[in-house]
């Protein structure tokens, strides 16, 4: 298939691939697990209502990458916005409501935000991660971008959004996602009577981008597009269910390329092995009224701290402490919790096939809404009835939630 050649931008590899410089007494080991990342879209229409739906979906799925449109966010959600383990890039409209767009990256993902003055003037977020040795076509990574196109769009907004896949495209490989508001378009045969929808087409022509998703995202009509610089880089793409009382279809597929998935293994002490009789012996041995006797008190410490680590490096062995994937479940999920969203999932297929109708389905919708509203805030409750003797536990919670 031929592709374009774009311009790589080595500026952005140093700050994806870099490392840090640690002490010495702390050795980090890194090892790239080369696999697929599994990728999750969806237009959510207000996602400050289906966060926890999300979660639960997160748990089921566990995605690495997860695309929002019209999230619907402003200041006021940003304590709630945050998935632990993930890095959470976002873009809210800055005038009126609705709108907004999220991009979670798993935090062992290899990832840095992509920002310029073109990207500042769409509704849009974009992010590159890095890949593993055996790459298509030896790209050093992937841009990722979620984009949102209201269906009031004038001419100057489309031009703007054009501008930027010219932009990412010159990147190297990419992938899109988002809502573009084209339901004119037949995407079985890349043509529209709608001037503006096809000068859409005309444009992801021009820039070598293949739309993929094949299947109606919200009514008859396919609003939620999946663009790729490359037919390669995608896999096993699956349309159906939707998230809470969302009418937009979920999109789920897996990123070709042997991606990069950081697992790091730290060094620590393994003081079940430690010789104590030898690491006392080495203590007495140092005369520390001497050495520390005319340093200032800093210097003192300082001096302490690095003789009895090295002491200690002599007398006790170290192990591996292994990476934690942290999805961690929310404190309010539960067995029947996920019952009660497998039943609503279970609805959503009998409503596709036409065994229920819409009304029933919705009930379920509702229902799966509901408990997960009510478990959380009977958590939430707890929580704050226990302030004043567990305080740790509430902020802990907090400070999970909040915008990382």
């Amino acid at each position: 298939m031929y592709m374009r050649k774009g311009r790589v931008d080595t500026s952005l590899i140093g700050h994806i691939g870099g490392t840090t410089s640690m002490p010495n007494w702390v050795k980090n080991v890194s090892e790239a697990n080369q696999q697929k990342l599994r990728c999750l879209y969806t237009n959510a229409r207000s996602l400050g209502n289906k966060m926890e739906e999300l979660e639960l979906l997160v748990q089921e799925v566990k995605p690495d990458i997860i695309g929002i449109t019209e999230t619907w966010w402003n200041t006021r959600h940003d304590w709630s916005t945050g998935i632990e383990g993930y890095v959470l890039f976002r873009k809210d409209r800055n005038k009126g409501k609705g709108g907004g767009v999220a991009l979670y990256i798993k935090d062992e993902v290899d990832c840095k935000e992509i920002k310029s003055d073109r990207m500042e003037k769409t509704e849009s977020v974009w992010a590159k991660i890095t890949l593993g040795k055996k790459t298509i076509r030896s790209s050093p990574g992937i841009v990722l971008g979620v984009c949102y196109r209201p269906p009031g769009s004038n001419l100057d907004m489309d031009r703007d959004l054009f501008n930027v896949f010219n932009e990412v495209n010159a990147h190297g490989n990419c992938v899109i996602m988002g809502d573009f508001n084209f339901p004119d378009i037949d995407w079985r045969t890349s043509a529209s009577n709608n001037n503006r929808a096809q000068i859409f087409l005309d444009v992801i022509a021009d820039e070598f981008l293949h739309q993929v998703v094949a299947e109606s995202t919200r009514g008859d009509a396919i609003l939620d597009l999946v663009l790729v610089s490359s037919e390669d880089l995608i896999d096993e793409m699956v349309v159906g269910d939707n998230l809470g009382s969302s009418d937009h279809e979920l999109i789920q597929f897996k990123l070709n390329g042997r991606i990069n998935k950081n697992k790091s293994e730290t060094r620590v002490f393994d003081f079940k092995r430690a010789n104590f009789s030898k690491l006392r012996k080495f203590v007495r041995e140092v005369d520390w009224t001497k050495e520390i006797m005319d340093l200032k008190v800093e210097e003192a410490w300082n001096y302490f701290k690095l003789k009895l680590q090295k002491l200690s490096e002599a007398c006790i062995p170290r192990k591996g402490k292994k990476f934690i994937d942290r999805c961690v479940r929310p404190s309010w999920m539960s067995k029947h919790l996920r019952e009660v969203i497998k039943k609503k999932q279970k609805a959503y297929k009998e409503w596709k096939m036409g065994g229920i109708s819409k009304e029933s389905y919705l009930i379920e919708v509702r229902a799966c809404r509901d408990k997960v509203r009510e478990a959380k805030s009977q958590v939430e409750l707890d929580l704050a009835k226990g302030i004043k003797t567990n305080s740790k536990r509430f902020y802990s919670h907090i400070n999970r939630k909040k915008k990382r």
